[in-house]
């Protein structure tokens, strides 16, 4: 029985130490990886890499307790130092997003005193280089890129209606359209005016009284079209 006890203590033993050796292999391969990307400049692909190689870490098993220690201090070491220069990385690039922010706040205030709009011509002028300028400054924190760009985007929708505006009042068709309204119901006016003189000098007051009500409608329908028509010369 102690033989057979014996046997299977070393065999189990064996097994161990091999099942040690190939993680030990494996995770000698691992550090070298981890360390081959500690100086990595890839700051987007990096960590996904490091979590890459520690799924594999965890799945190699263990080696002997020295070489566990010995190689998981060295993986770390790796990966520590990645981290940090990516936490040096980040706090840089903070900096540099809150400095573009500070510059595209003053270009919206720029772009904010262009209101109520005075001159369209001007504010154009100025828009397109404060967009120029816009376009050469780098990304702003995430959590307030909404906010300045809905900022200028407002001042930008108002220089646009104001120039879709300008358009419509100058546009030759329309106001050939509004015009002629005005002068058909001028002419219908004064054909119904001469409607009502004739009724009432014939005694017909249920002429003479659709008449009225018919100049009176038109009188106010004029009314609205001689007010668009003075848009046009606004």
């Amino acid at each position: 029985a102690r033989t057979a006890f014996d046997r299977a203590r070393r065999t189990h033993f064996a097994q161990r130490s091999t099942e040690q050796a190939e993680a030990k292999t494996v995770k000698e391969a691992l550090v070298k990886q981890a360390e081959a990307l500690a100086d990595s400049s890839d700051f987007k692909q990096t960590p996904k890499s490091f979590r890459d190689l520690m799924a594999k870490w965890k799945a190699a098993g263990r080696a002997g307790k020295s070489d566990e220690e010995a190689l998981w201090s060295r993986f770390k070491a790796a990966q520590d130092a990645f981290f940090a220069r990516l936490g040096q990385e980040n706090e840089k690039t903070e900096a540099e997003q809150r400095e573009n922010l500070s510059k595209k706040q003053a270009l919206v205030q720029r772009a904010q005193a262009l209101l109520p709009l005075t001159d369209l011509g001007s504010a154009k002028t100025t828009l397109r280089e404060i967009a120029k300028e816009w376009e050469g400054i780098g990304p702003v924190p995430r959590d307030e890129r909404a906010k300045v760009e809905g900022a200028l985007r407002k001042v930008e929708d108002a220089v646009r209606a104001a120039e879709q505006e300008q358009w419509r009042k100058s546009d030759p068709v329309a106001r050939g359209r509004a015009q002629s309204t005005v002068d058909q119901l001028t002419t219908a006016i004064d054909k119904l005016r001469k409607q009502l003189h004739a009724a009432e000098a014939a005694g017909d007051e249920r002429k003479a009284s659709e008449a009225r009500e018919a100049i009176e409608a038109r009188q106010q329908w004029l009314a609205q079209a001689e007010a668009a028509l003075q848009e046009f010369s606004g």
